[in-house]
């Protein structure tokens, strides 16, 4: 009666829309009779909502549809029937894979993850459909209708942890005990492998549009649903505690200790004794095989690269520049670590990482867990890099930390700088010359792994000056044998090839001069020099401005007598990028390219022959346009 009046146009049609799916939510909630007609055309109106733009209204579809799929539409003992496979799993995957509409791939992404397990595992190979139907759409360049949409891929990444939350991993006891009732099938190891690179992969994301940072939706998605389905891996892997240690083997305090795994030899049989019991019996009611399940490969589900991947994952979002990013990641870490039930297995140093972040001392004075104000950076960053003495986690951190040592926010900037640098302090103080190259080496490798990327490289650039500007460097700089100045200057002038970023250039300009130090005078003329006098001769004229200035400045800084051979040479050079206007053309009537070769003879710098030969060029073709193509278009005009 409702859309024959056609009430879900006009005014109020969001109104009605929202009003219905909550009527059909009721009527499946107090499970009133209806036939099997009736109840396709609920399900044809909840349909028609999940395409609705309104996030509100597809909301409530979901939660219509939630409620109404449990209550009605019965299987049988071989499983739903191949109509209603069509009409609702395969049907939602076609649209969410094919569909260029994106509030239906959004609605449709969502109502997924909504289905009951009858329908969503009657047998692996509609499971594996889901799962894999989810896994791509979530991607960080999956795009609808040749566009990036950020609703699609956080909703995707939702229903594929509700999916894995309504399934359940495959499991001796589980299989022993749903031989006959559904799901039939759960999540194997190539499910869960899945699973977790899909979210870790999400971890990426970092999709902008007019509203900023999308793809953060889709980080804080992935870190809630890699928590809730590591701990359901954890309780279905066999082999591993479920229990806190003080229920499983007497009382034990954790008090930011590492959990107990192997205990004295007499808990250990009776442990074994228990699990042998239980064995046996679900093996001979199931009327399977003896084979221990321990050793067979699809009920192993977590292993120590999983976890250290995902504790990693999370902690390079806590040193990250958003404050909720933050707030979720630091949550999400803080009830792993200290989850009791169950115990999460193969944290690399996790006493270490208890204590980076004060979570023992605050467990012993407050019983009930109160968690941190992560979103705050003066609370977050002081924690986060004493977390860089864990080896596992070190690149992690470094390459979260960059982003907020390089921001705009000036608390966060403020805080993650001071952070990083009394780090690298700490390191110099104990002389630990491995530590600092290791950091080196991690932020060459970012910009290797980055290349031209924007959001990553600019950043990099900017952590990079204040070290050098503190002083973090000088023994990479002064050490013989340290390759840190001649890979950094390589990766720099890759950064400044067909760079059109002024900002990345001026960066990268900082960069440069840090690397001349007096210490490395013969090696910063004949490497460092020649890129800084391409620099001089940019094409962007505010380039070339802010080149000069800065080398003025280090040239009055530094000794001079480093770069030139007299004093003659260096009054002549100072007056040159003081009283050039550098800004001016680079040709005459300009005289800018003059005078950067002067500056380069006169500090006995070889520029390459493919600029000479380029200035000739150059003069030439503009010699050729002024005298000869412009007078012929306009001779050519006035004729027209």
């Amino acid at each position: 009666a409702i859309e024959k009046a056609r009430l879900y146009r006009g005014r109020g049609g969001e109104i009605m829309r929202g009003g219905v799916c909550r009527l059909i939510e009721c009527i499946s909630l107090a499970n009133i009779p209806l036939t099997v007609k009736e109840q396709v055309r609920l399900l044809d109106s909840v349909d028609s909502n999940l395409k609705n733009p309104n996030e509100d209204i597809q909301q409530a579809a979901v939660s219509a549809l939630h409620a109404l799929t449990r209550t009605y539409f019965p299987v049988g003992e071989n499983g739903p029937s191949p109509r209603l496979q069509s009409r609702v799993v395969d049907y939602f995957v076609e649209v969410i894979l094919n569909d260029d509409n994106a509030a239906a791939t959004r609605g449709y992404s969502l109502a997924l993850g909504s289905l009951p397990a009858k329908l969503l595992a009657p047998n692996d190979a509609v499971l594996s459909k889901v799962i894999a139907c989810l896994c791509a759409v979530s991607r960080p360049n999956r795009k609808v209708g040749g566009e990036c949409d950020a609703e699609t891929r956080r909703n995707a990444l939702r229903s594929l942890s509700k999916v894995c939350r309504t399934i359940g991993f495959s499991s001796s006891e589980r299989d022993a005990r749903s031989l006959a009732s559904y799901p039939l099938v759960g999540l194997s190891t190539a499910h869960a492998q899945k699973v977790f690179s899909s979210f870790l992969e999400s971890m990426g994301d970092y999709g902008t549009d007019r509203r900023g940072d999308v793809g953060s939706w889709s980080r804080i998605e992935s870190m809630l649903g890699m928590e809730e389905v590591l701990y359901l891996a954890v309780n279905a892997s066999p082999g591993i505690p479920h229990t806190g240690a003080e229920n499983l083997f007497g009382n034990f305090n954790y008090g930011g200790h590492d959990p107990v795994y192997i205990p004295d030899i007499y808990l250990r049989l009776r442990y074994f004794e228990e699990h042998s019991a239980n064995f046996v019996r679900q093996t001979l009611m199931g009327n399977r095989s003896f084979r221990s399940t321990h050793s067979d490969p699809d009920h192993v589900y977590v292993d120590e690269t999983l976890c250290a991947r995902i504790i990693g994952a999370m902690l390079k979002q806590l040193s990250e520049k958003l404050d909720l990013v933050r707030s979720v990641a630091g949550g999400c870490l803080e009830r792993v670590l200290l989850s009791t039930s169950p115990i999460v297995p193969f944290i690399p140093q996790k006493k270490v990482l208890i204590e980076a972040m004060k979570l023992s001392t605050r467990h012993k004075a407050t019983k009930e867990a109160v968690p941190n104000n992560y979103g705050a950076p003066s609370i977050t960053f002081p924690m986060v890099v004493k977390a860089m003495l864990i080896d596992s986690f070190f690149e992690d951190i470094v390459s979260g930390i960059i982003i907020s040592v390089g921001g705009i926010t000036e608390s966060v900037v403020k805080c993650a700088s001071s952070s990083l640098l009394d780090w690298v302090k700490a390191m110099k103080q104990r002389k630990a010359t491995g530590a600092l190259a290791r950091l080196g080496n991690v932020l060459i490798k970012l910009f290797h792994q980055h290349q031209r990327e924007e959001r990553v490289t600019l950043p990099l650039l900017k952590t990079l000056d204040k070290l050098f500007s503190n002083g973090c460097f000088e023994i990479l700089l002064e050490s013989e044998v340290s390759t840190f100045p001649v890979e950094l200057l390589s990766r720099l002038r890759e950064e400044a090839l067909g760079c059109s970023s002024v900002p990345r250039l001026l960066a990268i300009v900082n960069v440069s001069l840090a690397l001349l130090s007096p210490k490395r005078g013969k090696e910063a003329q004949e490497d460092v020099l020649p890129f800084v006098m391409q620099l001089l001769g940019h094409g962007y004229p505010r380039v070339r401005r802010y080149t000069a200035e800065q080398l003025y400045v280090k040239l009055l800084e530094e000794d001079c007598l480093v770069f030139t051979s007299d004093s003659e040479n260096h009054e002549e050079i100072m007056h040159l990028l003081l009283e050039v206007a550098w800004d001016d053309d680079l040709e005459p009537p300009g005289c800018v390219r003059m005078s950067r070769n002067r500056i380069a003879e006169l500090m006995k710098v070889h520029l390459p022959d493919g600029i000479k030969d380029q200035r000739k060029q150059s003069k030439s073709n503009i010699q050729q346009i002024d005298e000869f193509e412009s007078y012929k278009s306009l001779i050519e005009d006035v004729g027209r």
